[in-house]
């Protein structure tokens, strides 16, 4: 039996240990995010979105909801900022029987990825949601946040640090409603 070279080895190692702190990223850019909302409606990335908010575990959703019921439903609209719902961990029956109905009844906008397949492998801390910086669909920063007054806190302190007017809306497909309008 041949052996390896230590150089060999020591690159191995290298790339498992490499790959496996990459588990979860901040993904580059959200131009490409295409997503159903909670009433189905196919929905595509608006240049002018400057905050997404993922959820994807049930104390974030519900952190998400108690800021949203105080900061009012014209909140998200009013800051440039979109929600992320990952139910990829949730049965689908479930989700479907009782998850879907009450978000649907939500007076705000929710993005739904109900498999994972465009949300898993972002950044992500149990009972916490993300909060993603973005200009221009480019995602300039992250942090985890665990409360709804320091998630309100966050996106507010932010906002008032761009002094830039937000973009204009780019045109958009008669088929894809933009996010974050």
């Amino acid at each position: 039996m041949r052996k390896m070279p230590s150089a060999l080895k020591a690159f191995t190692l290298s790339l498992t240990l490499l790959a496996s702190t990459l588990s979860y990223a901040s993904p580059a850019s959200m131009e490409t995010l295409r997503l159903r909302d909670q009433h189905d409606t196919p929905i595509k990335m608006s240049a002018n979105v400057r905050f997404v908010i993922f959820a994807h575990d049930m104390p974030g959703k519900d952190l998400v909801k108690e800021m949203l019921a105080k900061a009012g439903e014209n909140y998200l609209t009013e800051h440039h900022v979109v929600f992320v719902a990952d139910v990829s961990g949730m049965p689908r029956i479930i989700a479907r029987m009782f998850a879907y109905p009450a978000m649907r009844k939500a007076p705000y906008q929710i993005l739904i990825d109900e498999v994972g397949s465009r949300t898993g492998d972002w950044e992500r801390q149990d009972s916490a949601v993300t909060l993603f910086r973005l200009q221009e669909f480019a995602v300039t920063g992250y942090e985890f946040i665990d409360t709804p007054e320091a998630l309100n806190e966050a996106i507010n302190r932010a906002a008032e640090a761009v002094t830039e007017a937000p973009q204009t809306p780019t045109e958009e497909s008669d088929t894809e409603t933009p996010a974050g309008e």
